[in-house]
């Protein structure tokens, strides 16, 4: 999705939200390909498939286990989750507070 794509939808999205007074969801836009899979790497999404398959939050050395990964690799991608706020982590442990995820992006031949 191009900026001016992104733009006009959240423009709509706000519209909607003000005159419906309901929740339209949240969204995050990368400019390029290359800062999404920066952000969202193979290992990442994995976690996240795995956190959405949680009934409940999951402790650090649970999601180590399930992973089959040390702590100290899933915590440097946890924080880059984190910081983009697609999971969470409070007291009861780690999550993904999304019911469902949805990515989109359009890529055009050059002119």
């Amino acid at each position: 999705m191009d900026s001016q794509s992104a733009m006009r939808d959240m423009r709509q999205s706000a519209i909607r939200a003000w005159k419906t007074v309901e929740y339209q969801g949240e969204a995050l836009t990368y400019a390029t390909p290359a800062q999404l899979f920066r952000v969202f790497t193979l290992k990442r999404w994995e976690i996240i498939a795995c956190l959405q398959q949680q009934t409940k939050p999951v402790s650090l050395p649970e999601l180590s286990r399930l992973m089959g990964a040390s702590t100290q690799h899933l915590q440097e991608d946890l924080d880059v989750l984190l910081a983009e706020g697609v999971i969470e982590q409070g007291a009861n442990g780690i999550s993904t507070p999304y019911v469902a995820i949805h990515t989109d992006f359009t890529l055009k031949k050059a002119a």
